[in-house]
Protein backbone atom coordinates (compact mmCIF):
# COMPACT_ATOMS: atom_id res chain seq x y z
CA UNK A 1 0.00 0.00 0.00
CA UNK A 2 3.05 2.50 0.84
CA UNK A 3 4.58 1.97 -2.74
CA UNK A 4 1.29 2.34 -4.03
CA UNK A 5 0.89 5.58 -2.84
CA UNK A 6 4.56 6.68 -3.50
CA UNK A 7 3.76 5.63 -7.28
CA UNK A 8 0.60 7.88 -7.30
CA UNK A 9 2.79 10.78 -6.09
CA UNK A 10 5.49 9.98 -8.57
CA UNK A 11 2.43 9.64 -11.32
CA UNK A 12 1.18 13.11 -9.89
CA UNK A 13 4.83 14.76 -10.11
CA UNK A 14 5.05 13.67 -13.50
CA UNK A 15 1.56 14.70 -14.52
CA UNK A 16 2.02 18.33 -12.61
CA UNK A 17 5.89 19.04 -14.25
CA UNK A 18 4.09 18.49 -18.08
CA UNK A 19 0.75 20.20 -17.33
CA UNK A 20 3.01 23.52 -16.36
CA UNK A 21 5.54 22.80 -19.14
CA UNK A 22 2.48 23.21 -21.76
CA UNK A 23 0.72 25.94 -19.88
CA UNK A 24 4.01 27.75 -20.01
CA UNK A 25 4.18 26.78 -24.16
CA UNK A 26 0.89 28.70 -23.80
CA UNK A 27 1.78 31.79 -21.20
CA UNK A 28 5.75 32.39 -22.33
CA UNK A 29 6.81 34.23 -18.58
CA UNK A 30 10.60 35.21 -18.29
CA UNK A 31 13.07 33.09 -16.65
CA UNK A 32 15.64 34.76 -14.25
CA UNK A 33 18.46 34.21 -11.84
CA UNK A 34 19.78 31.35 -14.29
CA UNK A 35 23.29 31.31 -12.98
CA UNK A 36 21.78 30.89 -8.90
CA UNK A 37 18.58 28.53 -9.89
CA UNK A 38 21.49 26.05 -11.66
CA UNK A 39 23.41 25.96 -8.90
CA UNK A 40 20.50 25.24 -6.67
CA UNK A 41 19.26 22.78 -8.65
CA UNK A 42 22.70 21.26 -9.52
CA UNK A 43 22.66 20.76 -5.12
CA UNK A 44 19.20 19.26 -5.31
CA UNK A 45 19.84 16.89 -8.27
CA UNK A 46 22.60 15.12 -6.03
CA UNK A 47 21.24 14.61 -3.07
CA UNK A 48 17.73 13.57 -4.03
CA UNK A 49 19.64 10.85 -6.18
CA UNK A 50 22.54 9.59 -3.57
CA UNK A 51 19.79 8.80 -0.71
CA UNK A 52 17.50 7.37 -3.31
CA UNK A 53 20.21 5.09 -4.78
CA UNK A 54 20.70 4.18 -0.81
CA UNK A 55 17.25 3.65 -0.30
CA UNK A 56 16.68 1.27 -3.42
CA UNK A 57 20.22 -0.69 -2.72
CA UNK A 58 18.59 -1.21 1.10
CA UNK A 59 15.12 -2.04 -0.26
CA UNK A 60 16.11 -4.56 -2.79
CA UNK A 61 18.64 -6.12 0.05
CA UNK A 62 16.26 -6.34 2.77
CA UNK A 63 13.26 -7.06 -0.06
CA UNK A 64 10.89 -4.13 1.05
CA UNK A 65 9.09 -3.03 -1.57
CA UNK A 66 8.03 0.80 0.06
CA UNK A 67 11.64 1.31 0.44
CA UNK A 68 12.43 0.75 -3.70
CA UNK A 69 9.46 3.53 -3.73
CA UNK A 70 10.76 5.74 -1.90
CA UNK A 71 13.92 5.38 -3.58
CA UNK A 72 12.34 5.16 -7.28
CA UNK A 73 10.45 8.73 -5.61
CA UNK A 74 13.40 10.59 -4.71
CA UNK A 75 15.47 9.33 -8.18
CA UNK A 76 12.64 10.43 -10.14
CA UNK A 77 13.05 14.46 -8.05
CA UNK A 78 16.42 13.73 -9.67
CA UNK A 79 15.30 13.69 -13.13
CA UNK A 80 12.97 16.65 -13.30
CA UNK A 81 16.43 18.32 -11.90
CA UNK A 82 18.43 17.17 -14.61
CA UNK A 83 15.76 18.20 -17.18
CA UNK A 84 15.51 21.90 -15.32
CA UNK A 85 19.58 21.88 -15.17
CA UNK A 86 20.04 21.23 -18.84
CA UNK A 87 17.17 23.22 -20.07
CA UNK A 88 18.67 26.14 -18.03
CA UNK A 89 22.43 25.79 -19.56
CA UNK A 90 21.00 25.80 -23.05
CA UNK A 91 19.26 28.82 -22.41
CA UNK A 92 22.10 30.49 -20.69
CA UNK A 93 24.83 29.23 -23.50
CA UNK A 94 22.05 30.80 -26.30
CA UNK A 95 21.42 33.60 -24.74
CA UNK A 96 24.99 34.14 -24.69
CA UNK A 97 24.91 33.34 -28.52
CA UNK A 98 22.06 36.18 -28.56
CA UNK A 99 19.48 34.01 -29.37
CA UNK A 100 16.11 33.44 -27.90
CA UNK A 101 15.01 29.97 -27.55
CA UNK A 102 12.62 30.52 -24.80
CA UNK A 103 10.57 27.37 -25.22
CA UNK A 104 13.63 25.20 -24.75
CA UNK A 105 13.10 25.20 -20.91
CA UNK A 106 9.12 24.14 -21.21
CA UNK A 107 9.92 21.51 -24.13
CA UNK A 108 12.96 19.87 -21.50
CA UNK A 109 10.42 19.68 -18.95
CA UNK A 110 7.65 17.82 -21.09
CA UNK A 111 10.26 15.71 -21.75
CA UNK A 112 11.62 14.72 -18.56
CA UNK A 113 8.24 14.90 -17.30
CA UNK A 114 6.82 11.61 -19.40
CA UNK A 115 10.04 10.09 -17.82
CA UNK A 116 8.93 10.61 -14.36
CA UNK A 117 5.89 9.20 -15.23
CA UNK A 118 6.59 5.90 -16.81
CA UNK A 119 8.74 5.66 -13.64
CA UNK A 120 5.40 6.13 -11.38
CA UNK A 121 3.25 3.80 -13.56
CA UNK A 122 6.51 0.93 -13.26
CA UNK A 123 5.75 1.44 -9.46
CA UNK A 124 2.49 1.48 -9.04
CA UNK A 125 2.32 -1.98 -11.33
CA UNK A 126 5.07 -3.35 -9.42
CA UNK A 127 3.03 -2.38 -6.11
CA UNK A 128 -0.37 -3.86 -7.36
CA UNK A 129 1.67 -6.98 -8.55
CA UNK A 130 2.67 -7.53 -4.74
CA UNK A 131 -1.47 -7.30 -3.46
CA UNK A 132 -2.46 -9.68 -5.80
CA UNK A 133 0.72 -12.26 -5.39
CA UNK A 134 1.60 -11.98 -8.97
CA UNK A 135 4.18 -14.66 -9.61
CA UNK A 136 7.72 -13.19 -9.62
CA UNK A 137 9.20 -15.04 -12.12
CA UNK A 138 12.58 -13.82 -11.54
CA UNK A 139 12.47 -15.05 -8.51
CA UNK A 140 11.07 -18.55 -8.97
CA UNK A 141 13.59 -18.91 -11.78
CA UNK A 142 16.07 -18.07 -8.74
CA UNK A 143 14.78 -21.36 -6.54
CA UNK A 144 14.47 -23.35 -9.52
CA UNK A 145 18.29 -22.52 -10.39
CA UNK A 146 19.42 -23.53 -6.57
CA UNK A 147 17.59 -26.58 -6.97
CA UNK A 148 19.35 -27.62 -9.71
CA UNK A 149 22.61 -26.57 -8.63
CA UNK A 150 21.92 -29.32 -5.25
CA UNK A 151 20.13 -31.86 -7.53
CA UNK A 152 20.85 -35.36 -6.18
CA UNK A 153 20.37 -38.60 -8.32
CA UNK A 154 17.48 -39.90 -5.53
CA UNK A 155 15.93 -36.88 -6.16
CA UNK A 156 13.43 -37.99 -8.67
CA UNK A 157 10.99 -35.24 -9.49
CA UNK A 158 9.96 -31.61 -8.15
CA UNK A 159 6.45 -30.29 -8.85
CA UNK A 160 4.26 -28.06 -7.21
CA UNK A 161 6.31 -24.80 -6.50
CA UNK A 162 4.55 -21.80 -5.05
CA UNK A 163 6.97 -18.92 -4.10
CA UNK A 164 4.93 -16.06 -2.45
CA UNK A 165 6.51 -12.97 -0.98
CA UNK A 166 4.83 -11.11 2.48
CA UNK A 167 6.56 -8.00 2.60
CA UNK A 168 10.44 -8.77 3.56
CA UNK A 169 10.05 -12.61 3.48
CA UNK A 170 9.54 -15.46 0.89
CA UNK A 171 7.47 -18.47 1.22
CA UNK A 172 8.71 -21.26 -0.86
CA UNK A 173 7.08 -24.65 -0.84
CA UNK A 174 7.23 -27.78 -3.06
CA UNK A 175 6.39 -30.96 -3.24
CA UNK A 176 9.55 -33.38 -3.87
CA UNK A 177 9.19 -36.85 -5.30
CA UNK A 178 11.61 -39.77 -3.39
CA UNK A 179 12.36 -43.46 -3.83
CA UNK A 180 9.80 -45.27 -1.82
CA UNK A 181 12.23 -46.90 -0.08
CA UNK A 182 13.51 -43.70 1.23
CA UNK A 183 12.48 -43.51 5.49
CA UNK A 184 11.70 -40.45 6.79
CA UNK A 185 14.91 -39.68 8.39
CA UNK A 186 16.51 -39.95 5.13
CA UNK A 187 14.03 -37.57 3.47
CA UNK A 188 14.91 -35.13 6.22
CA UNK A 189 18.72 -35.29 5.67
CA UNK A 190 17.90 -34.37 2.01
CA UNK A 191 14.83 -31.39 2.72
CA UNK A 192 17.35 -29.86 5.50
CA UNK A 193 19.99 -29.85 2.43
CA UNK A 194 18.23 -27.91 0.34
CA UNK A 195 17.00 -25.49 3.46
CA UNK A 196 20.63 -24.78 3.98
CA UNK A 197 21.09 -23.94 0.85
CA UNK A 198 18.07 -22.13 -0.19
CA UNK A 199 19.26 -20.10 3.50
CA UNK A 200 22.41 -18.90 2.06
CA UNK A 201 20.57 -17.15 -0.61
CA UNK A 202 17.50 -15.74 1.06
CA UNK A 203 19.05 -15.82 4.52
CA UNK A 204 16.05 -15.54 7.35
CA UNK A 205 13.62 -14.05 5.71
CA UNK A 206 12.46 -17.44 4.12
CA UNK A 207 10.15 -19.81 4.82
CA UNK A 208 10.99 -22.92 3.11
CA UNK A 209 8.18 -26.14 3.41
CA UNK A 210 9.04 -28.88 1.25
CA UNK A 211 6.67 -32.39 1.35
CA UNK A 212 8.38 -35.62 0.35
CA UNK A 213 6.23 -38.10 -1.84
CA UNK A 214 7.10 -41.29 -2.46
CA UNK A 215 7.52 -42.26 -6.41
CA UNK A 216 5.36 -44.28 -8.63
CA UNK A 217 6.31 -46.95 -10.96
CA UNK A 218 6.16 -44.88 -13.84
CA UNK A 219 9.16 -42.59 -11.85
CA UNK A 220 11.60 -45.37 -12.85
CA UNK A 221 12.20 -44.18 -16.40
CA UNK A 222 13.26 -40.86 -14.85
CA UNK A 223 14.86 -41.49 -11.82
CA UNK A 224 18.79 -42.28 -12.07
CA UNK A 225 19.46 -44.10 -8.52
CA UNK A 226 22.09 -46.46 -9.10
CA UNK A 227 20.92 -48.43 -6.20
CA UNK A 228 17.01 -49.24 -6.16
CA UNK A 229 15.57 -52.81 -5.22
CA UNK A 230 12.04 -51.32 -6.62
CA UNK A 231 12.68 -50.13 -9.91
CA UNK A 232 10.31 -51.56 -12.03
CA UNK A 233 11.50 -49.67 -15.60
CA UNK A 234 15.20 -48.95 -17.04
CA UNK A 235 16.25 -45.70 -16.59
CA UNK A 236 15.45 -43.36 -19.60
CA UNK A 237 16.20 -39.56 -18.66
CA UNK A 238 16.09 -36.69 -16.50
CA UNK A 239 13.08 -34.76 -16.39
CA UNK A 240 14.31 -30.95 -17.32
CA UNK A 241 13.21 -28.95 -14.09
CA UNK A 242 12.53 -25.50 -15.47
CA UNK A 243 9.34 -22.85 -14.57
CA UNK A 244 6.90 -24.63 -16.66
CA UNK A 245 7.72 -28.38 -15.08
CA UNK A 246 8.40 -27.41 -11.70
CA UNK A 247 5.82 -24.73 -11.00
CA UNK A 248 2.99 -27.89 -12.53
CA UNK A 249 0.10 -28.94 -9.69
CA UNK A 250 -0.49 -32.70 -11.47
CA UNK A 251 1.03 -35.28 -9.46
CA UNK A 252 1.83 -37.51 -13.22
CA UNK A 253 3.34 -34.38 -15.11
CA UNK A 254 6.93 -35.96 -15.64
CA UNK A 255 4.96 -38.37 -18.14
CA UNK A 256 3.64 -35.44 -20.17
CA UNK A 257 6.74 -33.49 -19.91
CA UNK A 258 8.81 -35.98 -20.64
CA UNK A 259 7.60 -37.64 -23.81
CA UNK A 260 6.96 -33.91 -25.08
CA UNK A 261 11.00 -33.68 -24.91
CA UNK A 262 11.34 -31.85 -21.82
CA UNK A 263 14.22 -34.03 -20.43
CA UNK A 264 17.89 -34.21 -19.86
CA UNK A 265 19.32 -37.78 -21.18
CA UNK A 266 22.55 -39.26 -19.70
Amino acid sequence: ISSSVEGVMILVAGLMIITQAISRLIYPEPVGSLDLGLILVAITAIANYSVGRIAISKGRRNRSMALVASGKHLCSDTYSSVGIIVGLCLMIAFDAMGFDFWWLDPAIAMLFGAIILVTGVKVVKDSFDGVMDRMDEQTVNDVIGIINNKRHDHWVDVHNLRVIKYGPTIHIELHMIFPRHMTVEEQYVEITELKTEVTKTYGDYVDLIVMGEPCKDHHCEHCCARVCSDREMDFNGMIEWDIDTVTDVTSDHSESHFSNGKNKNN
